[in-house]
């Protein structure tokens, strides 16, 4: 690989425009094009057309040298002075305009490239006249337009960003795909192009990834020899490419392979390429990659700009459990150094990058350091008119999170939160504002996805009216282009609301979810990627109770569902443990998954709590071999669960040569209970969620984190046990644990009021001995716990949040089933104090 030179990147993007001024240039062009105008046109540019173009390029250059170095517009006189007639530069275009069929194509190019750049400074309507029909111009059916001419016209139409390419695009595409004499350095600069002009369904974009993949299958390829910004101008448009549609390329899978064989090739790649290469790691995962960029960076991370370190460090953050110990330690220190270097600097980071900041030290350093967090909000705070949907959702997540970090927030700092979440949460009839730089006008947020809605309003209770505006506006625009999107967008949506009880009674909401999911049925195709998505649709469907008026409405369900390959996921064996009736045992499932997966490593945290899970609800409703299990566990399995549920063993629990039990599942079984897992903290687990949106596989990882901390309710309450006290007092007519906090002086708080959802008690009268907050029964986090002297004598109390209506949820009704079963003395309590904030 050839060594690094720094160059600009937007001069790149059209390098080969000419530099302004260059008259020599464009001399040059006129007369090698001399005789094959005569020959083919019989129409020489005489002195009349020379002098003409010649006006074009002083007009073009003069605006351009007026927009980037004056900061200002080129005035004609004519204007000025309200003449009426034609001014100089309109004279000149309509001329060139008349002509520009007759010129050779080098000429059109030309006249295209320097009217590009002046519309981009100028924007009067006869550059953008003369811009059309010069791109018209090179499109004639009698052109036979070569490599180098493809290459300039899309180099100058994506460095000013043109966006009426729509006349063109598909002549465009032809053009591409017509002309044989691509490599990988003509190919990369037209990838760059149409990911700047977010032309990235055209055929000609996997064509040109096709043209790289065969130079790099070829037996003499070495990667050390492609040039640094040949591999960068590869690898970022499919990574921009990845970002908007979900699609990927073998290429891409090409270029991780040459680098992990040959992975002395990361230290020649430019901060800019490294940081591209860590983009693919979700997607392509490699440790030794990973080891080489570590490295590489604590050696040079002074060669990063800010920007470029706070991407890598992020996009290494993204795939933290993947990485190994002495990795992991060793990028620790090089985001210590990172973080005195933005100690010791002005800069001031952009809300997405302060989002991708907080996530990252999150995850590398485990906890939020306070000086760090204030920075991060002095700089959102300060450039929230650059807010996106991104930046606006990511950074709620973090402020979430950082509200839940040990150790506890001081008042001073909270208070810094809300007023950072009140100045991003702005909204103006009934949707999403921000302020405008420079004034105080509020502009809509625009590009808000469904799911980005839906995000906003789980954590933060704002936006209900225009989220479910938008599921009805969704219903409408559904289209058959980009249903992959469209899916994603859709299970992201109902992840983030299905657990919202305030919608268990709404029939009009459930009914366009119903809509919605039927027009995206009829729609899909049924390959694998689309039935993943599905099964995460079809798990909140069954939790939102609406799934079987779904497969009423469109019929061919499980005929469809079920013609092709669909694999069952983790998420189907959470499911069946939600399911009731006859020959329904969540380990059959279990047992099919085991036998499908891929993988035979250390169960992942999602699976393992799913598979106790599953083991667990098996035990409890006797189930299929639950009885069997019994016998051949080595400990009173059930109890242990009760107890120990995110603790491990090291005890062998089932012996494996068992007549009816699979020796697979048992086997499977005794690894996940000596692993140790730790609860899933919801907001933790959705910031992990939106955080892993732009890569299919850690996305399909995250959903069953969502649904496990949604399924076990792990988030704190602002319910103080002094409340509680004088709800049992007042409701219930038991006073043992107020006169139990009289004695130890527990200070007392204001009454709320508060409504009984669901209880199971048979002792208590008891008197407390002692109070525990925040625990585990089972696998369900329960708020507080009363208990005595004996071990029957125990009340534990479940807050369910704020829903005044106490409407019934499938979760919330299995939890209770479960608890149940397990024998467990609870009440289960909703706050429906309107002063009560969750």
């Amino acid at each position: 690989m050839r060594p690094i030179e720094h160059r600009n990147v937007e001069s790149e993007e059209a390098s080969h425009e000419p530099i302004p001024f260059d008259f020599e240039y464009f001399d040059a062009v006129c007369n090698s094009n001399r005789n094959d105008t005569l020959k083919h046109t019989s129409f020489p540019l005489d002195k009349h057309d020379k002098k003409l173009l010649y006006s074009l390029l002083r007009v073009s250059n003069a605006t351009l040298y007026a927009g980037k170095v004056l900061d200002t517009k080129l005035i004609d006189t004519t204007e000025c002075n309200n003449d009426n007639r034609k001014s100089h530069r309109e004279y000149i275009c309509e001329r060139i305009t008349e002509r520009l069929a007759l010129y050779p194509l080098d000429t059109r190019i030309i006249v295209l490239q320097r009217a590009l750049a002046a519309w981009h400074n100028d924007s009067q309507k006869i550059w953008n006249k003369l811009i059309k029909v010069a791109l018209r111009a090179c499109f004639m059916n009698d052109e036979t337009l070569k490599v180098s001419h493809i290459v300039k016209i899309l180099a100058s139409l994506s460095k000013w960003r043109f966006k009426g390419i729509a006349e063109i695009i598909q002549k465009l595409d032809i053009a591409i795909m017509a002309e044989d004499g691509w490599d990988i350095e003509s190919a990369s600069q037209i990838l760059w192009s149409l990911a700047h002009l977010k032309a990235y369904d055209v055929k000609a974009f996997d064509y040109m990834n096709n043209v790289i993949l065969s130079s790099m299958v070829k037996p003499d390829f070495d990667i050390t020899n492609l040039p640094d910004e040949t591999l960068h101008r590869i690898l970022n448009p499919n990574i921009i490419r990845m970002s908007h549609t979900g699609k990927g390329h073998e290429c891409l899978l090409e270029i991780m392979k040459a680098l992990e064989s040959n992975a002395n090739g990361i230290d020649f790649c430019s901060p800019k390429t490294m940081m591209a290469i860590s983009a693919i790691l979700p997607m392509y995962p490699s440790p030794n990659i990973v080891e080489r960029i570590a490295h590489r960076m604590s050696c040079i991370l002074d060669k990063f700009t800010h920007s470029q370190a706070a991407h890598l460090f992020y996009n290494l953050a993204i795939i933290a459990h993947t990485i190994p110990t002495d990795v992991f330690d060793h990028i620790v220190s090089s985001l210590f150094e990172y973080k005195e270097m933005v100690y010791h600097t002005e800069v001031a980071y952009i809300p997405s990058l302060v989002a991708k900041l907080m996530y990252t030290y999150k995850v590398f350093l485990g906890n939020y350091d306070h000086c760090f967090v204030s920075k991060c909000m002095a700089d959102l705070n300060a450039n929230l008119h650059l807010l996106e949907p991104f930046s606006l959702v990511g950074n709620i997540h973090c402020i979430e999170m950082y509200k839940m970090a040990e150790p506890k927030i001081s008042e001073q700092q909270e208070t810094n939160i809300k007023q950072t979440m009140d100045n991003m949460l702005k909204m103006n009839d009934g949707d999403f504002v921000k302020v405008s730089f420079g004034t105080n006008d509020l502009i809509p947020l625009n590009n808000i996805k469904l799911w980005h809605r839906a995000a906003i309003y789980k954590l933060t209770s704002e936006g209900m009216e225009p989220m479910c505006n938008a599921l009805g506006k969704f219903n409408e625009l559904l289209r058959g282009e980009g249903i992959l999107r469209t899916l994603k967008d859709f299970a992201l949506f109902l992840t983030y609301v299905a657990s919202s009880r305030e919608f268990t009674e709404n029939r009009g909401f459930k009914t366009a979810v119903i809509v919605a999911a039927m027009q995206l049925w009829n729609l899909t195709t049924e390959s694998k990627r689309e039935m993943l998505y599905w099964n995460s649709i079809i798990y909140y469907m069954n939790v939102m109770g609406i799934m079987k008026a779904f497969i009423t409405e469109v019929g061919d369900f499980h005929t469809k569902y079920n013609s092709k390959y669909v694999p069952v996921t983790i998420m189907d064996v959470l499911q069946k443990c939600h399911d009731k009736g006859p020959n329904i045992d969540p380990l059959y499932t279990l047992l099919e998954w085991l036998k499908q997966r891929t993988s035979h490593s250390t169960p992942y945290i999602a699976e393992n709590i799913i598979a106790r899970y599953a083991l667990l609800i098996s035990l409890l409703n006797d189930y299929g071999w639950s009885h069997h299990l019994k016998e051949c566990a080595t400990i009173p399995i059930e109890d242990w669960l009760l107890h120990n549920f995110y603790s491990y063993t090291t005890e062998i629990v089932f012996v494996t040569d068992h007549n009816t039990v699979p020796q697979e599942l048992l086997e499977y079984l005794n690894v996940v209970l000596k692993t140790p897992i730790n609860p899933i903290k919801q907001i933790e687990a959705y910031t992990t969620l939106f955080f892993s949106q732009d890569s299919p596989n850690l996305l399909t990882a995250a959903v069953p984190l969502v649904a496990i901390a949604d399924v076990f309710g792990n988030t704190e309450c602002k319910v103080d046990i002094s409340q509680v006290a004088q709800w049992l007092s007042k409701a219930k007519r038991i006073n043992n644990l107020s006169a139990y906090l009289e004695t130890i002086g527990h200070k007392k708080q204001d009454a709320i009021d508060m409504v009984e959802l669901d209880s199971y008690l048979k002792n208590d009268t008891f008197k407390v001995q002692c109070i525990k907050n925040l625990f585990y029964v089972g696998p369900y986090l329960c708020h507080y716990g009363i208990f005595g002297s004996m071990n029957n004598e125990a009340i534990f109390v479940f807050i369910n949040g704020q829903y005044r209506n106490a409407q019934e949820h499938t979760l919330d009704v299995q939890r209770r089933n479960t608890l149940k079963q397990m024998d467990v003395h609870f009440i289960e309590l909703a706050v429906i104090d309107t002063n009560y904030t969750k």
